[in-house]
């Protein structure tokens, strides 16, 4: 992080030193420093394949403050696909970012159903308290049998 941070002294416009400092920041999970790092980078060059992947990279695995997790996902298959435009036939049969695409998708569909099992369960009222195991119903702070007489077990009557 310091050689990166004392190189953007140097060289503020230095693209590979803003991403590699957001890919050492996220090393750190300093995820919302990380993203800063690459929105700096973006202003530098707001076509470079290269920042739009580690965007993505960073909006798929990041824990970003402010940024709930579907929409944090949704962002990182648009930064996948703008990485896949800006790269164009410069991409390596090896590329893995269609991976992480439907990776992302199915985050997105995993949250998608959270959020859908959340609101359910807020409509529904909650579980009425159960009584403990072999408790009836006595009035509160009578013990069981309190309104019986004493002897009247024995079927004697009380005066």
């Amino acid at each position: 992080e310091d050689q990166f941070r004392k190189a953007l002294l140097r060289w503020p416009d230095m693209l590979a030193a803003h991403v590699n400092l957001a890919n050492s920041l996220k090393g750190q999970q300093r995820f919302g420093e990380a993203q800063q790092a690459l929105k700096r980078a973006m202003v530098i060059a707001p076509n470079s394949p290269e920042v739009a992947y580690n965007t993505g990279i960073l909006f798929l695995d990041g824990q970003l403050p402010d940024l709930e997790a579907m929409k944090r996902l949704e962002q990182a298959v648009g930064y996948f696909e703008k990485y896949k435009q800006f790269a164009g036939a410069k991409r390596k049969a090896d590329d893995p970012v269609d991976s992480y695409i439907e990776e992302a998708k199915k985050r997105i569909e995993v949250e998608k159903k959270r959020a859908a099992q959340m609101r359910r369960a807020a409509k529904q009222p909650p579980p009425e308290a159960e009584a403990p195991e072999g408790a009836q119903d006595e009035p509160a702070g009578q013990p069981e049998g309190a309104d019986a007489q004493p002897g009247a077990a024995d079927g004697e009557e009380q005066p």
